[in-house]
């Protein structure tokens, strides 16, 4: 797992994500992360109202948190990022989230390079989610190639060039499914 929060520690973030939810899964170890059980988890005053301007104040109350909680357990982003090995049968995707509306619903999607806000999994589970289908490596059929940091251009990047294949960076994929609720 990466993101903003556990790559930019006292530093400024490189992108205006942070996935509270995730965090809150792996720095408290809960299976569940939805907002009224992290209030009353950390007892918060704030209600969650869905009324944004309201609930924004309990969100930021919940990274506040987060961020006690990971220094109080001497946690690095190192030791929170999860390293995984997967199947696709191990991201089946959830009918029940498909996206019709999103640019990946019905299409091919893969992933390479360092991914610094989700896994490989977690950006195949959510293509999978929104309607989409997650390949491990692109090939003709494969409709976006999410590329992560690179010192130099992957063999999965050098093989979607060849086939003319659209290359997003990490931070043009968030752009895409800023709003959508995969978990």
């Amino acid at each position: 797992m990466g993101n903003a929060f556990l790559s930019n520690w006292g530093k400024p973030f490189s992108n205006d994500v942070i996935d509270i939810q995730r965090l809150f899964k792996r720095i408290e170890n809960k299976p569940t992360a939805n907002i009224d059980y992290m209030i009353k988890f950390y007892q918060l005053s704030a209600p969650h109202t869905r009324h944004a301007t309201e609930d924004i104040k309990s969100l930021v109350a919940i990274y506040f948190k987060l961020q006690e909680d990971a220094d109080k357990k001497k946690l690095s982003p190192k030791n929170l990022k999860k390293k995984s090995s997967f199947t696709l049968k191990d991201i089946p995707g959830d009918s029940t989230k498909n996206d019709e509306s999103n640019a990946f619903y019905g299409k091919n999607v893969s992933a390479t390079g360092t991914l610094t806000n989700y896994t490989r999994k977690e950006i195949g589970q959510i293509i999978n989610n929104i309607g989409g289908k997650f390949q491990m490596n692109p090939g003709k059929s494969t409709d976006y190639l999410i590329v992560g940091n690179l010192n130099k251009p992957s063999a999965k990047q050098k093989k979607a060039e060849k086939l003319g294949i659209p290359i997003l960076s990490e931070n043009d994929f968030l752009s895409m499914i800023a709003g959508y609720d995969w978990l």
